[in-house]
């Protein structure tokens, strides 16, 4: 896949879906998409430039997304194992996403179109990424939970409290590479999660205000920094 030029951006909670950027396209020089597992099989695509595959009214997937958001997200994605490789199903349509002759678009749900099959090329692991800084840092504070979005909606129903897998990975990984590894979760429902070998349950919890996952990210900031003590309220 290939990334369009930087031309602006999308904050898909407030705005419809800009169709003014460039469709992703397939070619000779692929791009590295970053893979966020929420859990339940639903994932984002992130591109170099920070960007979420998104998709526009018009069905074509773009790098264009700053997060995911709006009532009907358009950024959430799953992988479906088909012959050799993979399709990708577009959660907020339920179609396929395949090669057009514009870009990649997803195709409409009883159009009948195939979708492309896709082959999943991991350039490197979470885990593994993660585990050569923690062990040269002092102490480690590993963020996982959920996006407001995604998964802690009314109108879904979740089969289990616990961690989506790759994060309960990534936190192990972190805690054996570093003992001094702390969980702070960012979540807008419970999280059952156990220690990691033998490690205290999560001293950090912060709940994101509807639409705005960074004022989670601030309140742990702070009070892992020890400059505010907050209280429930």
């Amino acid at each position: 896949m290939r990334q369009p030029a930087d031309e602006g951006s999308l904050d898909p909670a407030h705005t419809a879906r800009r169709t003014d950027l460039p469709p992703l396209t397939v070619g000779d020089t692929p791009t590295d998409l970053s893979l966020a597992d929420w859990g339940g099989g639903v994932l984002t695509l992130r591109a170099p430039s920070g960007r979420y595959l998104t998709v526009a009214e018009d069905g074509f997937v773009r790098a264009a997304a700053e997060r995911p958001g709006g009532w009907v997200v358009q950024e959430a994605f799953t992988l479906e194992a088909h012959r050799d490789g993979h399709l990708l199903r577009h959660m907020g349509t339920g179609g396929y996403v395949c090669v057009a002759a514009g870009g990649l678009k997803v195709a409409e749900r009883d159009s009948g179109v195939q979708g492309t099959v896709f082959r999943l090329e991991v350039v490197e692991r979470g885990e593994d990424a993660v585990t050569r800084p923690a062990a040269r840092a002092d102490a480690v504070v590993v963020v996982a939970g959920n996006d407001p979005h995604i998964g802690g909606r009314e109108t879904e129903d979740r089969t289990t409290l616990a961690l989506p897998a790759r994060q309960e990975r990534l936190w192990r990984a972190a805690h054996a590479a570093n003992p001094r590894a702390a969980l702070g979760l960012t979540s807008s429902y419970p999280h059952a999660v156990g220690g990691a070998g033998g490690a205290p349950p999560p001293p950090l919890w912060g709940a994101p205000r509807s639409g705005e996952p960074r004022v989670g990210e601030e309140w742990r900031s702070r009070g892992a920094a020890g400059h505010s003590n907050k209280k429930g309220r």
